[in-house]
């Protein structure tokens, strides 16, 4: 199981996803961060289908902080995709499709193959848009 979680980590006030292994009755703390004052907390994370990745959205108070993140369960590996959100894995798992919007752009589907986690953006046909989508397989 995995959520978000609040609380004071390293004498601070952080938000990180909590993991929790049932079974050995262990829990791990991944990808803490100070957030940013928006009045909430950011989306559930989203389980690759292996159950190896999470799709984490931070809403960090740093700027290089602030976006979508991908952590490894066993906390070993983080990527920074960048100002992403809305993270939806691919059937098979090999890519995660999520939509990014860059100033003075419109929203855009951007997708990055586990591995090597280099984001390529989709081209949509003109005067398309990014508003709500699903992947299927």
């Amino acid at each position: 199981m995995a959520w978000v979680v609040g609380g004071h980590f390293d004498d601070q006030w952080q938000i990180g996803v909590g993991v929790f292994d049932l079974g050995a009755q262990t829990a791990r703390l991944l990808h803490p961060y100070e957030p940013i004052g928006m009045g909430g907390w950011p989306p559930a994370p989203a389980w690759s289908p292996d159950g190896q990745w999470l799709a984490l959205h931070a809403i960090a108070g740093d700027p290089a902080e602030h976006g979508l993140w991908i952590a490894r369960v066993d906390g070993e590996k983080e990527h920074f995709l960048g100002p992403g959100e809305g993270p939806v894995w691919s059937p098979d798992g090999r890519w995660l499709a999520f939509t990014c919007t860059t100033p003075g752009a419109e929203s855009a589907i951007w997708l990055a193959e586990v591995g090597t986690w280099h984001p390529q953006q989709l081209n949509l046909p003109p005067g398309a848009q990014a508003v709500g989508w699903v992947v299927v397989g």
